[in-house]
């Protein structure tokens, strides 16, 4: 269910434009809302890409906080991957939306300073949500490239296990 599909795509422009330098900050532009040139800021930093693992549960969770591990990814190739894999899913809108009540399995969050963006991942249900939005969308033709990445290149060559519970 998107209730405003701009949102979410001014979520995924903030990923694209991760992997611009840093520049000097400029006045934001007047058709710019204050949260996403928030957010952008947030992505262009890099200062901190997690991932986080859940329980299996139908239950609400508080992403940041009901998690069983959350990683630090340090390797700058596996973050450009993932946000290129977001990046793609923009423009897919699938004939057939299937319903299904998502069962959370992975987290993927861009954080500086209290500032973040975060994405859940259903795999069951092909879900992507978009937390601070609270929009979701199918993301099929991503799937297996995100489970990859997400199951066997999330090691201890790629990142830091900070916790697990």
């Amino acid at each position: 269910m998107i209730r405003n599909p701009f949102t979410f795509l001014a979520a995924l422009f903030v990923l694209l434009s991760c992997s611009e330098p840093v520049r000097e900050s400029a006045p934001p532009a007047s058709n710019q809302s204050p949260s996403l040139e928030r957010a952008i800021e947030v992505v262009q930093k890099e200062s901190g890409v997690y991932l986080y693992r859940y329980a299996e549960t139908i239950e609400p969770i508080d992403p940041r906080k009901d998690y069983t591990e959350k990683y630090r990814i340090f390797r700058q190739s596996t973050i450009e991957d993932l946000r290129n894999l977001v990046a793609s899913n923009r423009e897919y809108e699938p004939e057939f939306k299937a319903r299904c009540l998502p069962v959370w399995d992975a987290g993927l969050e861009f954080r500086d300073e209290g500032q973040s963006v975060m994405f859940l991942f259903s795999f069951r249900c092909n879900t992507i949500r978009y937390v601070e939005g609270n929009l979701f969308k199918d993301f099929t033709p991503q799937r297996t490239a995100f489970y990859k990445i997400f199951q066997y290149e999330i090691n201890d060559e790629s990142a830091v296990l900070i916790e697990k519970r």
